[in-house]
């Protein structure tokens, strides 16, 4: 089975420690800070054109679609991680490609099918960001 964090595939990172996998939900964390149905970053900004503070309301934001940082919750026989603290989610940020194409609004979309558990969503909602997926060495 292939890890993926929600952070993960909003940034366009491959391999983390946060995933999805088999587990068990309700870990305890400290909690995002962001509400609403978007994380209030212009929708049309590619990724790599990101300011801290947008990648810190994103951060945020996903987060808290997962109950905040640090906690996980079921999705049918897996489980999604959110990272452990905003500093995690910032680090795999900036690991962004200079090439990527994706925009916040794509970005978002994903996020969003991963959070619904939406398997049958899942790929298309994410397609613009695996583009951006960095290759392993």
């Amino acid at each position: 089975m292939t890890l993926v964090s929600p952070i993960a595939v909003l940034f366009v990172v491959a391999a983390l420690a946060a995933g999805c996998g088999s587990g068990s939900a309700g870990n305890t964390g400290d909690g995002g800070t962001a509400s609403g149905t978007t994380s209030g970053v212009t929708g049309s900004k590619k990724l790599p054109q990101l300011t801290d503070a947008d990648r810190k309301a994103i951060c945020d934001w996903t987060a808290t679609l997962y109950g905040g940082y640090g906690k996980s919750m079921a999705c049918g026989s897996l489980t999604v991680y959110a990272p452990a603290n905003q500093a995690e989610c910032l680090a795999e940020a900036a690991l962004v490609p200079s090439t990527c194409q994706a925009t916040v609004a794509q970005s978002e979309a994903c996020v969003k099918a991963i959070a619904d558990c939406d398997p049958s969503n899942e790929q298309t909602a994410c397609s613009a960001l695996m583009a951006c997926a960095p290759t392993s060495p």
